[in-house]
C-alpha cells in the first residue's frame, strides 16, 4: 500500500496554479496534467517511505505536517525537472536540505539522529534468543553464548544482563 503524503492542491499552493500548469502540462492546452503531477507525488512519497519505513508507521508518518513539508518540496523539485528545466534556487536549496546524503534530514531520520516530532518510532516485535553453553574447562563454570547458531536479526540496545561466573556450588 503506498501512502501519498501531499495532494496536488498542496503543490498548487507551495509552487502556484500557474508554476504547476506551467511545468506539468504536456500535451499543450494551458491546463496541468494530473496524470504528471501525481507521479511526482507519488516518487516523492515513495522516496520519504523508503527511508522512513524502518523506524515509523507509515500511517502516522502521513499525519505529521513535516512529512507532508518534504513531500511537497521533493515532488515540486520532480516536477519542475521533468523535462530538463532546472529546479528554481529556492526549492532547490530547501529540497537539499531534506535530501542531502550526508547532512540532509532524510539522512538524519535513517541515521536516527533527527526523529519526526509527535510521531511514535516503530520498535521491532521480533523474539531474539540467545543460544548458551556452559563452559565447565574453567576452574569455575562459565556461561556464554554461541552467535553463530544465536539471533540476529534484531540488533538491540538492551543491555544484557548475565552473571559472570557461575559455580555448580
Amino acid at each position: 500500500m503506498s501512502i501519498d503524503y501531499c495532494t496536488k492542491d498542496d503543490l498548487i499552493r507551495f509552487l502556484s496554479l500557474e508554476g504547476v500548469q506551467a511545468f506539468s502540462d504536456v500535451d499543450g492546452d494551458g491546463l496541468e496534467d494530473d496524470d504528471v503531477i501525481q507521479e511526482c507525488i507519488e516518487r516523492a512519497s515513495d522516496e520519504i517511505s523508503g527511508v522512513i519505513y524502518p523506524l515509523y508507521d507509515l500511517a502516522k508518518a502521513a499525519t505529521s505536517r513535516l512529512v507532508k513539508h518534504w513531500c511537497v518540496v521533493m515532488a515540486t523539485a520532480y516536477l519542475c525537472e521533468r523535462r530538463g528545466n532546472s529546479v528554481p534556487a529556492s526549492i532547490g536549496v530547501e529540497y537539499d536540505r531534506i535530501c542531502d546524503q550526508t547532512s540532509g534530514l532524510l539522512a538524519r531520520v535513517a541515521s536516527k539522529k533527527f526523529v519526526l516530532p509527535e510521531i511514535p518510532q516503530r520498535t521491532v516485535n521480533v523474539p531474539a534468543f540467545s543460544n548458551l553453553i556452559v563452559d565447565r574447562r574453567h576452574r569455575r563454570d562459565k556461561v556464554r553464548v554461541i552467535p553463530v547458531i544465536s539471533s540476529q536479526l534484531a540488533p538491540t540496545k538492551i543491555k544484557q544482563s548475565s552473571l559472570r561466573e557461575a559455580s555448580i556450588d
